[in-house]
């Protein structure tokens, strides 16, 4: 047990840190900084960059975190339906079922995983859904390999939006 001298005499000493420290008289550790999650994603034609722009300016005042959620998801969004074709069996029959794929992964991957409520971003949704209708169109029409193409095109261009066009 200390005395009430050595007390005051710990006290001192630590005030006398905590001023030097303040001042910068004291060399302090720096802890290591985190990594910015990066996620390469391919840099789109000037003609879909234009098209998510409205996406980019509503991104722009996210972190990095959710910024590299919402790349995965978009990109992993394209590569699924790219590679829908594969298989003998094909789940994307026509656009209703892409638009509904969509809705289901960016709800589990963004509102889910990324905990971000619907409408919490402000024009988000109305710029994914304006640059989804000019890149894939409003009507329903059957899915083939160029319709395939553009959905990835067009959700890899989304990703990017995210990561770069901010």
């Amino acid at each position: 047990i200390l005395t009430k001298l050595e007390q005051y005499d710990v006290a001192g000493a630590a005030a006398a840190l905590l001023i030097a420290a303040a001042w910068g008289k004291l060399p302090m550790p720096t802890l290591p900084q985190s990594a910015v999650p990066v996620f390469p994603v391919a840099t789109p034609s000037d003609d879909m960059q234009r098209l998510v722009t409205p996406v980019a300016k509503a991104l722009a005042s996210l972190g990095p975190v959710d910024r590299a959620l919402w790349a995965q998801t978009w990109t992993k969004a394209g590569l699924v339906v790219a590679g829908d074709a594969v298989t003998t069996e094909v789940a994307f029959t026509d656009t209703r079922s892409l638009r509904a794929y969509t809705s289901l992964a960016i709800d589990i991957a963004w509102r889910r995983i990324g905990r971000h409520q619907p409408g919490e971003i402000p024009g988000l949704r109305d710029a994914v859904e304006e640059a989804y209708n000019a890149a894939i169109g409003r009507d329903v029409v059957p899915v083939d390999a160029s319709m395939r193409q553009r959905f990835k095109d067009f959700a890899e261009a989304v990703a990017w939006a995210g990561m770069n066009g901010g």
